[in-house]
C-alpha cells in the first residue's frame, strides 16, 4: 500500500489476503482470493503506492503492441505466488 500511511495491518493478514507473491515477477503483492476467478491484489507494505498500477500499465502496452503483431494472442496476468499467511 504505502512506505507510511496506509498500511495493511496485521489484522488482514491470513483472513482478507491469504497469500504473498509478485506480480509481473517484480511487484510484491499481498494476494486475496486466491481460488476464484479473480484474485485481487495490493502492493506489500513498504512498496511504493502506485507501483502495481504503473507496471499493470506497462504490462498492458506490452500485451497490445504484441497482440498487434501476433492476433491470436491472449493477456493473461502473471500472478506467482511465493508464499502463504499462517493464520495465529
Amino acid at each position: 500500500m504505502s512506505l507510511f500511511f496506509k498500511r495493511i495491518p496485521s489484522a488482514e493478514m491470513g483472513t482478507k489476503y491469504t497469500h504473498i507473491g509478485l506480480f509481473v515477477g517484480c511487484v510484491p503483492v499481498y494476494i486475496g482470493a486466491v481460488d476464484s476467478d479473480s484474485p485481487f491484489l495490493t502492493e506489500r507494505n513498504g512498496v511504493p503506492a502506485g507501483t502495481l498500477e504503473c507496471v499493470a500499465a506497462l504490462f498492458g502496452l506490452a500485451c497490445m503492441l504484441r497482440s498487434l503483431v501476433d492476433p491470436h494472442f491472449e493477456q493473461t496476468f502473471w500472478i506467482k505466488i511465493t508464499g502463504r499467511f499462517e493464520r495465529k
